[in-house]
């Protein structure tokens, strides 16, 4: 039978950088999400289709690092404190960016559901 090993201690730069990286990751995201937005309310349905593979991608990266530090968060806040706090406030500004666009993706679809249903 084969031990678990425990994670080396993070030091305080690395707690800060799992947290920085995770940062970044959100506000693109958050960037390339408000893009969409606009151009569907523009009407530039191309436009926004052209995001979603970058989207998709920053939403995969998004993934990957939440874990990372939701694996280690209590040791992250421990040593990084201010830049855990400042992560926090970028993730509610990434639910609030989360919430229009999906309203604005959904109203969207049933407006091209609507055009495209036979009469």
């Amino acid at each position: 039978m084969i031990a678990a090993v425990a994670p080396k201690p993070l030091t305080t730069d690395e707690a800060a950088t799992l947290l920085e990286r995770l940062g970044s990751t959100v506000d693109r995201l958050v960037a390339i999400m408000e893009m969409e937005t606009s151009c569907i309310r523009a009407g530039d349905l191309r436009g926004a289709a052209a995001l979603v593979p970058e989207k998709a991608t920053l939403a995969g990266q998004y993934q990957r690092e939440v874990e990372a530090v939701r694996m280690r968060a209590g040791e992250i806040g421990d040593l990084a404190p201010l830049t855990a706090m400042q992560t926090r406030t970028k993730l509610a500004a990434l639910q609030e960016a989360l919430a229009v666009n999906i309203s604005v993706v959904a109203t969207a679809r049933g407006i091209i559901e609507e055009i495209a249903r036979p009469r």
